[in-house]
């Protein structure tokens, strides 16, 4: 999302959120080497996929400027 807004030109400004600790349970992300590596490989997922529509475009244009 920070990727699009970024490309849109848009203003992108923190704010800051109060949060607690969890009350049960653990983390699925954080909490294991297992969960780190899984986000990590979504995280990989989603960049090459904006990576691949966005070269696919770029070359459709440059082809049809021919």
């Amino acid at each position: 999302m920070q990727i699009r807004a970024v490309e849109c030109r848009l203003k992108i400004t923190e704010i800051p959120v109060t949060f607690r600790q969890r009350q049960a349970g653990n983390s699925k992300i954080s909490g294991t080497l297992l969960g780190t590596l899984a986000a990590a490989i979504g995280i990989l997922k989603i960049l090459t996929g904006l990576w691949w529509t966005r070269s696919r475009r770029i070359h459709r244009v440059s082809e049809s400027a021919r």
